[in-house]
């Protein structure tokens, strides 16, 4: 027997399985799906192994360890480093230490910046 249409308020069931569900708009305690197009998705709890994106901004992001390995950056705003070592293609920065690294690409010449405190004078060793 097939019923081409459904309608109803409330519908209570402990599984339903098909390929198609038509819902503009829903409420649900528990939803498992393996494959889904979904408009617009907003939810209170989640957990998700993979996401893939298309955009995606990082507003909400307040801690964690984010992995960078594989991360390419335009338009950065470094005003929030305060640790580590700062190193591109032919320079190093400590920002621990201050000590500051640049090496001549084409001579492989180092100059070598570094700044410290002694005896309450600013003592200053450039190494060239």
């Amino acid at each position: 027997m097939q019923i081409p249409t459904i309608r109803n308020k409330v519908l209570i069931t402990d599984a339903i399985t098909t390929d198609m569900i038509k819902a503009d708009a829903g409420l649900f305690d528990k939803v498992f799906i393996n494959d889904a197009v979904v408009q617009k998705l907003t939810v209170k709890s989640s957990f998700i192994s993979s996401v893939k994106a298309i955009d995606i901004t990082a507003d909400k992001i307040t801690g964690g360890t984010a992995n960078f390995a594989n991360f390419n950056a335009i338009n950065f705003n470094a005003n929030s480093i305060t640790s580590g070592t700062v190193s591109g293609a032919s320079s190093t920065w400590n920002l621990n230490t201050g000590l500051m690294n640049f090496t001549n690409p084409s001579t492989g010449d180092l100059l070598q910046l570094m700044q410290r405190k002694s005896d309450s004078k600013m003592a200053h060793k450039v190494v060239i």
